[in-house]
């Protein structure tokens, strides 16, 4: 008699046992679970954005394009070119090509030609310290997304640019009124993407005047 109870009472607390462990498995199941997708990451947080992100040079003029004020024969900085009347290009917005930003890279991602800053985005890993570098502020973070891109930084209206620099954007609009997605816009003179929203179609490319609207 004694060893049946013993029996009962056994197969009663297995099987409390075994429906507090059903029980918690199938809300923990319910509380992972969604439709079907992931929730949405939280864009805001920078360090989730870095991943997506890369940063570009805002700027094509290379020593041929930019018409300089003066001669520059300080040392090679840009902060300390800056100092001297924003540097020696006519244009206030564009790259000086003295590799500050370079120096300030630590993933070798960054290099200079023809007075110019290149970066490479297959090593860009969106850190900002070239950003913070640049004291012209030509360079940004842009969406890691292969399309198309306005290669100018120059808030000057049109027939300024076209004066010191032969391959600035005019803000003709020529581009805005082409693309079949409406992302192009013209803001303070100058052309700008919303690169999520570009179908890489090239239109704006073909008939941007100033060939400053490039591949990435």
């Amino acid at each position: 008699m004694l060893n049946t109870l013993i029996g009962i009472v056994i197969v009663v607390v297995m099987v409390v046992i075994v429906g507090i462990i059903i029980t918690f498995f199938s809300k923990t199941s319910e509380a992972i679970q969604y439709d079907d997708e992931p929730p949405p990451v939280d864009v805001e947080e920078e360090e989730s954005l870095k991943m997506f992100k890369v940063a570009e040079v805002k700027c094509a003029a290379t020593c041929k394009d930019a018409r300089k004020k003066y001669i520059y024969d300080g040392i090679e900085d840009c902060i300390a070119a800056n100092s001297l009347a924003g540097g020696d290009k006519l244009c206030n917005y564009g790259c000086l090509g003295l590799g500050t930003c370079v120096r300030a890279c630590g993933f070798d991602a960054i290099s200079i030609k023809d007075g110019l800053a290149f970066i490479d985005h297959k090593k860009c890993t969106a850190c900002g310290k070239c950003i913070e570098a640049c004291p012209k502020h030509v360079i940004g973070l842009v969406p890691k997304i292969k399309g198309v891109s306005v290669f100018c930084n120059s808030k000057n209206k049109g027939e300024l640019v076209k004066q010191i620099c032969s391959c600035g954007c005019t803000g003709c609009g020529e581009c805005e009124k082409v693309c079949p997605e409406k992302v192009i816009h013209i803001e303070d003179n100058l052309a700008v993407i919303d690169k999520e929203g570009c179908s890489s179609c090239g239109e704006c490319i073909d008939k941007c005047p100033q060939t400053i609207i490039l591949w990435d």
